[in-house]
Parts: structure tokens; sequence; C-alpha cells
């Protein structure tokens, strides 16, 4: 981890006075695919999630005093494709081949984080919602984001305030949250507090970490290629499975003719041939094989935490535990999760990998 001071912002929280928060610059803790703001002494920690292609960086802040924490970001929120853009052939194959997204109509922020919370929290001992607003201040941001990244979009954004019992104890968090559309795509994010006491008083520090966030300009231009190079190998990888599926359709309509013909020439006067004939058919269709850190665990379902790994020169990486298997790129630190029965061959095949660049690593806790 490489942190830089940098600016002040004077807020007091109603249970400390955080009236001067020092800012460092926080790399990427794994591959430095970005940088964030985080407060300088509390508990910190910043790392890219990858899974099939989606990059999301994720960072969690912990007070000094163990009262609150800070969430950015959720590895578990797909990314979404309108119905309509799947008459788009291309968006037919992605969604098909990419588990992260899914077809769904554009949600507005508010609808879409209710259910979002309900889902994760509404089960826990006295849930409820305190409060539903608009987010102005995040709104702002992503504007300014957009305008700064020429990119023209639609979003809505929304705070909602809700508590819990956890282990005897009142648990008060506010989540905010946005949902942007492009037109045939669009995407969920948040940043959330969880704290004893007001989690608004540190609102405005979530904030600060979530619009600080920059990407690694050389990491982004690699990762682009390299993301380029997997999707033309997965694309010659389908057409290659059309050309086969058309090839065995055309046998298999060669044999079936064949076999009618063999059953018309059999059918006047050989009944003891064709019962053999039938026969021997039953025989060989049977003898054929078929072969088709201040972990949180008042947020435990937002995010996740991470196994620690380790790969044959003793180098030590930090990924999800989402998985049981995992193979590091030996050239850029990227990896790549899967359960147990799959392989690095089975990834070569799936995803169009060229496998000599990658080794399994060890899961060491």
């Amino acid at each position: 981890m490489h942190s830089t001071p940098n600016n002040q912002s004077q807020h007091k929280n109603s249970g400390k006075d955080w009236s001067q928060v020092t800012y460092v610059q926080i790399t990427d803790q794994v591959i430095g695919a970005f940088t964030i703001q985080m407060p300088m002494g509390w508990q910190n920690k910043a790392y890219l999630h990858q899974y099939y292609g989606l990059n999301r960086p994720i960072a969690i802040s912990t007070t000094t005093d163990g009262q609150a924490a800070i969430y950015i970001s959720d590895p578990e929120i797909p990314l979404f494709m309108e119905p309509a853009s799947m008459a788009d052939p291309n968006n037919q194959w992605l969604v098909n081949l990419n588990p992260t997204y899914r077809v769904a109509a554009y949600v507005p922020a508010e609808y879409f984080f209710t259910d979002y919370i309900q889902r994760k929290f509404g089960q826990r001992p006295g849930f409820r919602i305190v409060r539903t607003g608009p987010n102005a201040a995040y709104h702002q941001m992503l504007v300014d984001s957009a305008k700064r990244h020429g990119a023209n979009f639609y979003t809505t954004t929304v705070s909602i305030l809700f508590e819990y019992v956890n282990n005897g104890e009142r648990i008060h968090d506010l989540i905010s949250g946005s949902t942007i559309s492009t037109g045939s795509l669009w995407i969920a994010d948040m940043y959330a507090v969880s704290a004893k006491g007001d989690p608004e008083s540190y609102q405005h520090i979530g904030l600060k970490m979530l619009s600080s966030i920059r990407m690694n300009p050389q990491w982004q231009q690699h990762n682009n290629n390299l993301h380029e190079q997997q999707m033309q190998s997965l694309r010659m990888s389908e057409q290659n499975l059309w050309v086969n599926h058309q090839q065995n359709m055309a046998n298999l309509r060669m044999q079936s003719e064949s076999h009618q013909v063999r059953m018309k020439n059999m059918q006047d006067g050989f009944q003891a041939s064709n019962q053999q004939w039938m026969d021997n058919q039953r025989q060989q269709y049977s003898n054929q094989p078929t072969g088709n850190d201040y972990n949180h665990e008042r947020f435990v379902n937002v995010i996740r935490e991470e196994h620690t790994v380790m790969d044959q020169q003793g180098n030590i990486f930090q990924v999800d535990n989402k998985h049981e298997r995992y193979y590091v790129n030996k050239l850029d630190g990227t990896y790549i999760g899967t359960d147990n029965a799959t392989g690095l061959s089975d990834l070569g095949r799936t995803q169009g990998i060229d496998i000599r660049n990658y080794e399994e690593v060890k899961i060491i806790k």
C-alpha cells in the first residue's frame, strides 16, 4: 500500500471530533490499477475486484476508534442490459458468455436500492428503514465526472438510512446508491457507512473517497488490449463451435436419410434380417459412451472478505473468496477464480486465454 498526504476536510462527528481529517492517496494493493484518497490513520484497504472482465474498485476504511466503517462499492452488483438491446446479436452473445450481465429494464436508484437493502438486511432483528431521500451531492459528483470524461448518461441517486440489531446492539447504516443508464447498458453502484452512532456524520468522507478514485492510464490501456484479445479469441471459439454444429447437423441428416433407405429396402420379405439389424443397432447404441480486516460483520453481506494466496515463487496476492481455485496472470498480476472442477486447460478453451501466462496459486488463508 502506498500513501501520500493530501488535503483536509472540516466536519464534526457527534461521537468524536473529526474536524481535521487528513486524506492520503492509497494505491490499489494488488496490481496498482487505481488510486483513492482515504483518511490518514484509519484502517484502509483498497483493491480491484476482477470478474469476467468487470473491474470494480473496492475500498474499506474503518475509524481509529472502531465506531464506523465506510465502504466503496459492492462486487456482487452485476451490470444490466436493456431488453430492447437484445435485438443486437452481439449483445446476445455477450450476455450468454458473461455471467456478470443481467437483462433488465432500467430501475431508478430509489427502487433498486430499497430492494437491495431489503434482500440483504431485511431478515435481521429490528430491521427498519428510517428515511429515504435524494443525494444531491452524489448526483452532482456523477454529473461532473461525466463532463470530465465527455460522457452522456441519465442517472438517479438515493440515500437510505436504516437500522437493525446485531448482537444486542443497534446498528445504523446509510447507503447512498446510483443507477446510471447509457441507453442499452445501465449500472448500479454505491457507497455506504455503517456506524454505532450517526452514519450521516461520515457521509462526506465516503463521497470524498468515491469521487477521488482515478484509474492508472497505463494499466487501463494494458487491460483494454488484453480484453480485446480475449474477446477476439472468444469470438473465434464461438465461430468454430457454430461450424462444428453445422457439420454435426449435416452428418445427422445424412445418417437419417441413409437409415430411411435401408429400412425401405428391408421392409419386404426380410423380417428376420430386419429384426437382427435392429438388435444390432440397439446393442451398438447401448455400448456407446455418454458425454454430455476489520471484518465489519454487520456489513458482511455487502462486502465479501478475501483469500490470501501464494504462487510458486512465494509472491502473495489478495483475491476474493468467491471461488475454490485461483489462477494468477504472471505478466500483470490479474487473476481468474473458478470452481474446484475447472482447470487451467478449461479456462483456455472457455475464455480464450494463453494458459502459459497463468499459474494456479495456493490459498494460504
